[in-house]
C-alpha cells in the first residue's frame, strides 16, 4: 500500500519544507539539486516558485485547494480508514 507524502508531513513541516527549498535555490542550488535534496519532484517545485512569485508568501504557504469535491465526508472517511486498518489479517498459506 501506497503512503502519500501528504499524510506523512503535518502543516508545520510541509510549509518549512516548501520554506527551505526556496532558500536552498535563493542560495544559489540548481532546481535539480533541490529536487534531489528535498526528494520532491521539479513539477512541484516550479509550482511552489510559481506560488510564491504571484502570491508572496500567504499563497504558498495556505491550504492546496481541491478542484473535484471529496466523495467521502470526513466521517465515511474515518469509519473507511478504521475498517481497512483494522480487519486486515494475512492469511496463513
Amino acid at each position: 500500500m501506497a503512503i502519500f507524502p501528504a499524510l506523512l508531513f503535518p502543516k508545520a513541516q510541509r510549509q518549512r519544507r516548501r520554506l527551505m527549498a526556496l532558500k536552498a535555490i535563493w542560495d544559489g542550488q540548481t532546481l535539480a539539486a533541490v529536487c534531489r535534496d528535498q526528494k520532491v519532484h521539479r513539477h512541484s517545485l516550479e509550482r511552489w516558485i510559481d506560488l510564491y512569485l504571484h502570491g508572496g508568501f500567504d499563497a504558498l504557504l495556505a491550504p492546496a485547494r481541491r478542484a473535484v469535491p471529496q466523495a467521502l465526508s470526513p466521517r465515511q472517511r474515518k469509519v473507511l480508514h478504521y475498517t481497512c486498518c483494522t480487519s486486515f489479517r494475512p492469511t496463513k498459506r
